[in-house]
């Protein structure tokens, strides 16, 4: 993974990004993610200084772009952060009611370096999987394709794009991409079949007798 990189922008001019991240945080606070709740209970328990002390803990791995479940051990980091690198409801209670304006301005650059990160996993995906293209027309198993990506998670041996994560990437991708994508899976149902013509022909041939013409 290459999140290390992507923390390196904590060592950035940190006025900058925290002017910035501030105005996104303030923008997207008010709309947190679908399937988020809140409640007078929840946001009390968690605006408490354990609570605190732990969700900053993880707050360099999670800028990382490490999964919500491994950034810490003790938290449950979705209740307060999305995946995207967002406030939910409970974290922007947390961040207003309990942080300082100097541990908000951790958060913020957090949250900033998750979306970063996320972005770019994204785009090194896509340019892995159409760079495995060439590989996959000739035949290679979709396993090997690419040392870098898993291309069979997004596309199958036999020529056909893997339900959800397949589906997502392509309609994630331009028009012209996406059109390299289908000239690939044809070529590549193509190549199958061939070579299910030529498995059966020898095989319905290996079941012949040999001929011998008869002598006069």
């Amino acid at each position: 993974m290459e999140g290390n990189n992507n923390y390196g922008l904590y060592n950035y001019n940190i006025d900058h990004y925290y002017s910035q991240a501030s105005q996104e945080n303030a923008q997207y606070a008010s709309q947190p993610e679908a399937g988020q709740t809140s409640g007078v209970s929840a946001s009390a328990s968690m605006a408490n200084e354990r609570v605190k002390v732990q969700f900053l803990a993880g707050l360099e791995r999670y800028a990382q772009g490490v999964p919500l479940n491994e950034c810490s051990t003790t938290l449950e980091f979705g209740c307060l952060v999305t995946n995207s690198g967002r406030l939910t409801r409970e974290g922007h209670a947390l961040y207003r009611s309990n942080l300082s304006r100097d541990e908000q301005q951790r958060v913020d650059l957090a949250l900033h370096s998750r979306r970063i990160n996320q972005f770019t996993s994204s785009a090194r995906v896509e340019e892995g999987f159409l760079a495995s293209l060439e590989n996959y027309v000739r035949g290679v198993s979709a396993m090997d394709c690419s040392r870098d990506i898993p291309i069979n998670r997004y596309i199958t041996d036999d020529g056909h794009l893997q339900p959800g994560p397949g589906e997502s990437l392509y309609n994630s991708l331009s028009s012209d991409d996406r059109e390299r994508v289908d000239q690939a899976l044809t070529v590549r149902r193509e190549v199958i079949g061939n070579r299910s013509a030529y498995v059966q022909r020898r095989e319905v041939g290996g079941n012949h007798s040999p001929y011998f013409p008869r002598s006069r």
